[in-house]
């Protein structure tokens, strides 16, 4: 499980990702989280200014947040219990950071390298292919 703390709406608040954080979406969409995944990534990777679909992005988040809160047992706690409270409580900069923090724990939880691959030389200073 990784974690992080993020804000919604000015509170504090913690989310994870984890194979529960993928089951709790699974539940509550039907689909698999790789659509959404894919999805916020293209968002982020678009020149264009433009938003992945807000009920699924609150999904997303909330399915974060169950499965951290449930973790410790205080799923009935939790500051957020449903994707609603989530989409009228959120502003913009904290949904982007939100996604972006559970895009982040997803390629860490998948060991799934970030960056441009880097050259490997051999000897004599030539790169290899």
């Amino acid at each position: 499980m990784i974690t992080q703390e993020i804000t919604i709406g000015g509170q504090p608040v913690t989310i994870c990702y984890c194979y529960a954080t993928e089951l709790n979406y699974k539940i509550m969409t039907g689909e698999e989280i790789s659509g959404i995944i894919n999805e916020v990534i293209a968002t982020i990777n678009s020149k264009e200014q433009t938003n992945p679909d807000l009920q699924k992005a609150a999904n997303l988040i909330m399915s974060a947040i169950l499965a951290y809160y449930a973790s410790k047992g205080e799923d009935k706690n939790a500051p957020f219990q449903t994707s609603l409270q989530v989409l009228t409580s959120i502003k913009p900069a904290e949904l982007g950071i939100a996604l972006g923090h559970i895009i982040n724990m997803w390629a860490k939880f998948y060991e799934i390298p970030t960056g441009e691959p880097k050259e490997k030389k051999t000897k004599g200073g030539r790169k290899k292919n």
